[in-house]
C-alpha cells in the first residue's frame, strides 16, 4: 500500500509540474538580481508597465484591463458665408462661429500578454474601444444684436421662405473607435503593432427658427474599416514611472451615407473612398500597487477624407439631383485619455 501511494504521489507530482510548465507559470530563465517581476506571485511591487519586462522572464500568460475616459476637441472646418441680412448683401456670420468645443467620453481596453510564450515569446494582443462626442457647438443668432431685421441662413444652398428674427444652430459630432491589435516585443520596451480598425464619425447640423420652430436637418455617417500598423516604445522608466510614445497608421475605406431635409425637400448623398488615419500618443504611467497603474496621455488623430456635415451645406444643392456625391475634408481631434489599469 505504501509503495502504491508513493507511486501515485510521484505521478501527481510529475503531472502537476508538467501542467505548470505548459501554462507558462515557470520563467524560462531567472531575472537579474533585483529585477521586479510584475506578477501577483512576485514578492516585489511591479514595474510601471509589463511592457518593459523581457518576454523570456514573463510569468505569463497575464491579463490586463484598462478603464478610463477620453477628452477630445474636434478641429473646425474651413469657414464659409452662412448667415446674411435681409437683403442678402451683407454676411453676418460665417460657419466658424460654430467652433467645436472639447467633449468627453469613455475608453476601455483588454490586454493578453505572452500568448505563445514557448513558441513566440513577446506576442501580445489588445482590444480597445472608445467613444467621444456630443453637441460640440450651439449658438443663437438674434437680429436685435445685428444690423438686420431678420436672420437669413443658407442651408444646402437654400434660404428659408420666411426669414425670422432669430435662429438656433447646433453641430453634433461623435467619434467611435474599435481596434484589435497583435503586438510583438522583440526587446523589452519596444513593441511592433499590427491589427484591424473600425472608426465611426457621425455628424448632425441643424437649425431651428426661433419663432416658428421650423427646422432644417442634416446628417452624415462615415464608417471606416481597414488595417493598421504601428510602433510603441518606452522613452524613459525608473521602474515606477514610465514615459512612453505610440504611433499608428491605418489604411481605411470610408463608406459614407447622409441626408438633408428642408421642410418638404430632401436629398441623400453616399459614396465610398479610401482614407488614412494617423494616431499619436505620448504619456506617462505610474505604479500604485502590485496590480494597479494609472496613466494619462496626449491623444491626437488626423483623419483624411471625412464627409463632415458643415462642408456639405456649402457644396450640395437641396434642389439638385436627389443622390449627390459628398465633398471631403481633413478632420483632426486633439486631447487626452486617462485611466487606471489592473493587471493579473
Amino acid at each position: 500500500m505504501k509503495r502504491g501511494r508513493l507511486v501515485r504521489s510521484k505521478a501527481w507530482g510529475i503531472l502537476l509540474a508538467s501542467l505548470i510548465a505548459v501554462f507558462g507559470m515557470v520563467p524560462k530563465q531567472l531575472p537579474a538580481a533585483g529585477f521586479q517581476l510584475p506578477n501577483m506571485d512576485a514578492e516585489n511591487l511591479p514595474t510601471a508597465s509589463l511592457f518593459d519586462v523581457p518576454s523570456d522572464v514573463r510569468l505569463g500568460p497575464l491579463l490586463g484591463f484598462e478603464f478610463g475616459g477620453i477628452s477630445l476637441q474636434r478641429s473646425a472646418d474651413d469657414p464659409f458665408p452662412m448667415v446674411y441680412d435681409d437683403g442678402l448683401t451683407q454676411v453676418l456670420a460665417t460657419s466658424d462661429f460654430l467652433d467645436p468645443e472639447m467633449e468627453s467620453g469613455f475608453r476601455y481596453s483588454i490586454q493578453l500578454f505572452n500568448l505563445c510564450e514557448h513558441v513566440v515569446p513577446g506576442l501580445d494582443t489588445e482590444l480597445t474601444y472608445y467613444e467621444v462626442g456630443g453637441e460640440v457647438a450651439y449658438e443663437i443668432l438674434d437680429a436685435s444684436t445685428l444690423p438686420t431685421t431678420n436672420i437669413v441662413p443658407v442651408f444646402f444652398k437654400t434660404i428659408p421662405a420666411t426669414p425670422e428674427p432669430s435662429e438656433e444652430f447646433s453641430l453634433r459630432s461623435n467619434l467611435d473607435s474599435v481596434e484589435w491589435n497583435l503586438g510583438y516585443r522583440p526587446i523589452a520596451g519596444l513593441k511592433l503593432i499590427g491589427g484591424v480598425r473600425w472608426l465611426g464619425v457621425k455628424e448632425h447640423f441643424n437649425h431651428l427658427g426661433g419663432i416658428s420652430g421650423d427646422g432644417f436637418f442634416s446628417q452624415s455617417d462615415n464608417e471606416y474599416t481597414g488595417g493598421q500598423i504601428g510602433l510603441e516604445g518606452t522613452i524613459w522608466t525608473n521602474g515606477v514611472f514610465r514615459f512612453f510614445g505610440c504611433g499608428k497608421y491605418a489604411f481605411l475605406n470610408n463608406d459614407v451615407r447622409g441626408f438633408s431635409t428642408m421642410r418638404n425637400t430632401s436629398i441623400t448623398f453616399d459614396d465610398d473612398i479610401d482614407s488614412n488615419l494617423v494616431d499619436l500618443e505620448f504619456g506617462v504611467s505610474g505604479a500604485i500597487g502590485r496590480h494597479w497603474t494609472i496613466q494619462v496621455a496626449y491623444q491626437g488623430l488626423i483623419l483624411d477624407d471625412v464627409a463632415a456635415i458643415l462642408p456639405q451645406s456649402n457644396t450640395l444643392d437641396a434642389f439638385g439631383t436627389n443622390d449627390q456625391t459628398p465633398v471631403y475634408s481633413d478632420v483632426s481631434w486633439h486631447g487626452l485619455h486617462y485611466g487606471i489599469t489592473f493587471t493579473y
